[in-house]
């Protein structure tokens, strides 16, 4: 009841609009539909903290590197760095996730539509503690759509493949607002199909704070909706060159 009444007000929320210069695929589990310009490399990192009844795990770095190749084309590159703790043991460890290489591919861009592809291969490179041990790939295309300058949505349904015993449908729908000029707000609901059986589902919501046309500032925290965990995380994306 707590996640519903939650979920209900953020939504009473929302009474302004969406509008900001730099475009991120942070915060949140949506990734936008506009490609970087080319030339231009943009970072996206932050830290976050997860919770459930039998883990912890501190994201010390998060980080999506995006560099544009063309008009429509960006290259992508993510790195995590973890800290895992358990109720079972006194200290935790650190963990290096598998590096993720992909792209993202402008197929339409039109003023009140736009559609791109991601596509990553995922390296068996992680720590002991932290990879999945083979290679993977994920697919995902992403649809967003303005209402007018202030408010926007973004939708996006992809596939985690891991073999036959490891992948999942996922999908994300994820509205904006802008509060003023600087100030943006958002919320969000995820989730994935687990081998078309176990179905997860989560929801999300946060800020972001425009310091300039190429730098950005985030907060987001969010809930499992059929599963008991928590998380909070803060970032920052910049652009180069200014």
């Amino acid at each position: 009841m707590k996640k519903h009444i939650l979920l209900i007000g953020a939504l009473f929320f929302f009474w302004s609009g969406y509008a900001q210069n730099i475009s991120t695929d942070r915060p949140g589990a949506s990734d936008g539909s506009m490609t970087i310009a080319k030339d231009y490399l943009q970072i996206e990192t932050g830290a976050s903290f997860y919770v459930d009844n039998s883990l912890e795990i501190w994201n010390i770095n998060n980080s999506l590197f995006r560099y544009g190749v063309a008009n429509n084309l960006e290259l992508r590159l993510i790195t995590n760095l973890n800290h895992y703790k358990t109720p079972l043991k006194e200290t935790g460890e650190l963990g290096i996730s598998d590096l993720e290489l992909g792209l993202k591919y402008g197929l339409l861009n039109k003023e009140v539509i736009q559609l791109a592809y991601l596509g990553y291969i995922i390296t068996p490179t992680g720590t002991a503690n932290s990879t999945a041990d083979q290679v993977g790939t994920r697919h995902k295309l992403s649809l967003s759509h303005p209402v007018n300058n202030r408010i926007g949505f973004t939708y996006n349904l992809g596939l985690d493949y891991f073999g036959e015993d490891n992948n999942a449908l996922t999908y994300t729908y994820s509205i904006g607002f802008g509060l003023t000029e600087k100030t943006s707000f958002f919320v969000e609901v995820y989730g994935d199909w687990f081998l078309f059986d176990e179905f997860a589902s989560a929801f999300d919501s946060g800020f972001t704070y425009l310091v300039n046309p190429n730098l950005q500032f985030d907060f987001s925290f969010g809930t499992g909706l059929n599963s008991d965990f928590n998380f909070y995380a803060i970032g920052i994306s910049w652009r180069l060159p200014d």
